[in-house]
């Protein structure tokens, strides 16, 4: 998997892999390297800096609101904290579900933002 990943990479991926001797060792692992890109490539802003673009989340005039669903979706698994209990991430993700159609529902504009208003949908499926 580590060769074939070395061989796909391309421009700053390849760059890094050459200039980053711990990766040319022969026993590299494949959970060693891809945590070593994880690490180089992580989005650097915070969960709280995705929260609050979600917050502030609005439709464009020229986006469909599917375009605007799938923002929405996007900075909410931004946002969403990542830990380890799992009783707790289900709570997280609970709370995050609910969130994510309050804004959804209040950031659409005229006309789909009031017939979604209106109906007061339960989630974010297409009916």
């Amino acid at each position: 998997m580590v060769r074939k990943a070395t061989l796909k990479l391309t421009d700053v991926a390849r760059a890094y892999h050459n200039g980053t001797l711990e990766l040319h060792k022969q026993r590299k692992t494949w959970a060693a390297y891809k945590k070593a890109f994880h690490s180089r490539f992580r989005d650097v802003r915070t969960d709280h800096f995705h929260f609050s673009q979600l917050q502030m989340a609005r439709q464009k005039k020229d986006d469909f609101p599917q375009e605007f669903a799938d923002l929405c979706r996007s900075l909410a698994h931004k946002a969403l904290p990542q830990v380890d209990d799992q009783v707790l991430q289900k709570l997280h993700y609970k709370h995050a579900k609910r969130m994510l159609l309050a804004i959804f529902t209040s950031g659409l504009i005229r006309t789909p933002g009031r017939q979604v208003r209106f109906s007061s949908p339960k989630n974010m499926r297409r009916q």
